[in-house]
């Protein structure tokens, strides 16, 4: 059975801003492109990240 991992605060940030800039602020292109640099996304997520956006934007990528 898969185990859940948690994603880092700075690659949510990453994905964000993927959206924003190259997506034309569609969350669901971001699963391809990232899934090409072997990341395992699924749209709910990256969704509810977009719900998200200003939220995780301003949150410390350190954390």
């Amino acid at each position: 059975m898969p185990t859940r991992i948690p994603i880092s605060i700075w690659r949510k940030q990453e994905v964000l801003r993927w959206i924003e800039e190259d997506g034309d602020g569609v969350p669901t292109r971001a699963i391809k492109q990232f899934s090409a640099k072997g990341w395992k996304l699924d749209g709910g997520s990256v969704r509810r990240w977009w719900r998200d956006r200003e939220q995780l934007l301003a949150a410390d990528p350190a954390s």
